[in-house]
């Protein structure tokens, strides 16, 4: 082989190199991306985000009010909630037939804030519908709000 087949072989792997180390960092760069896209925090059109504001209006309009109490990093079961069981037609018509105030709380997780303290949250995600004075009268907790049926069957409907 000669000086130059050499140099050149040399060439060839440090040009191999380089594309394999770029083609690392965009891997990189892309799996952080996801990472930090699902750790954002969760919002859904039409549920407000102040829980005082939110009573408020409901006792002064009368409505009762479920909230959605959610972990400020938001996990898998948080976000099949949201996506297939609040967010169905059947539970968001429910919702509105129902003149629910409706409201999503982000929670410090590890449930050592007032918030988590004044609702007696033991779980999160927690679901509780309230009476239009603030009265409790369902709750689901963590993985129990699994489908679109028993959302509004145990936690929209009034315990008799």
């Amino acid at each position: 082989m000669s000086e130059q087949d050499s140099n050149a072989a040399a060439t060839d792997k440090k040009s191999t190199k380089k594309v394999g180390l770029i083609l690392l960092l965009v891997i990189l760069a892309a799996a952080v991306g996801i990472y930090m896209y699902q750790q954002r925090s969760m919002s859904i059109d039409g549920w407000s985000e102040d829980l005082d504001a939110a009573m408020v209006q409901a006792k002064q309009e009368k409505r009762p009010v479920v909230v959605f109490f959610v972990s400020n990093t938001p996990g898998p079961i948080a976000r099949h909630i949201k996506n297939k069981v609040i967010t169905k037609p059947g539970n968001k018509k429910a919702l509105q037939e129902g003149k629910f105030v409706k409201v999503l709380v982000s929670v410090d997780s590890g449930l050592k804030c007032e918030v988590a303290r004044k609702y007696k949250l033991t779980d999160l995600p927690t679901l509780i519908a309230f009476g239009p004075l603030g009265n409790e009268y369902n709750r689901l907790e963590g993985a129990n709000a699994k489908n679109e049926v028993g959302f509004r069957n145990e936690v929209l409907k009034p315990k008799k």
